[in-house]
């Protein structure tokens, strides 16, 4: 039970603790991404992410190797906020 108190009184610090924005801008972020993506997939006509994985196995691995791309992106996004707010 103290660990968990012990993590929302962590997160709770970082409302108001050094850097508070990146607990809204890393989320706005990959939100950005998220949509952007989404709505790429949209007009190329392509199914829904998670349920293409699950409903067309033989496009699987397509599927997932394009994701990196995606992936990819935010990752490098993340990182070098990281290192901004870091620095």
């Amino acid at each position: 039970m103290t660990e968990h108190l012990s993590f929302v009184d962590g997160l709770m610090a970082r409302i108001e603790g050094p850097m508070n924005f990146r607990l809204i801008l890393q989320p706005l972020v990959a939100l950005y991404f998220a949509v952007r993506d989404g709505m790429k997939d949209a007009r190329e006509g392509k199914s829904p992410y998670f349920w293409a994985l699950f409903t067309e196995p033989t496009h699987r691995r397509e599927i997932l190797e394009s994701s990196w791309e995606s992936i990819g992106t935010v990752f490098i996004v993340a990182v070098g906020l990281d290192f901004v707010f870091q620095y």
